[in-house]
């Protein structure tokens, strides 16, 4: 009996969903956040892509939507509002002191995990 537990308990782990990281949601601006001092600047350039974290198709949230926009536009079947409204707190995120924008970054991540994955 007790052998039957283990076993079913070891499967439950191996197809419990994966919580994905930052880095594998938005690998490109999971590097460039960080790395910006706290700026009025919105537009980044990645790899000959343009970033703009104001724009809801090239920020942390369009970067993990594959830079599409759907989501943020309530007409259409992919649209979803944890999602957009992280987005618009995105487009200030660049004016937060670092550990603020981190905590943005874990709700999105947070509600990536538990919705879109």
């Amino acid at each position: 009996m007790k052998q039957a537990t283990i076993l079913r308990k070891n499967a439950n782990r191996k197809h419990a969903k994966k919580e994905l990281t930052i880095h594998e949601i938005a690998p490109m601006w999971s590097r460039i956040i960080p790395m910006i001092p706290k700026t009025k600047q919105q537009e980044f350039y990645k790899n000959n892509q343009v970033l703009n974290i104001s724009d809801c198709k090239y920020c942390v949230v369009g970067e993990a939507y594959g830079f599409n926009d759907d989501y943020s536009h309530s007409e259409n079947k992919d649209f979803c509002y944890p999602c957009y409204s992280c987005a618009i707190n995105f487009g200030y995120a660049l004016l937060l002191p670092q550990a603020e924008r981190e905590g943005l970054t874990n709700i999105f991540v947070d509600h990536w995990n538990s919705t879109h994955v």
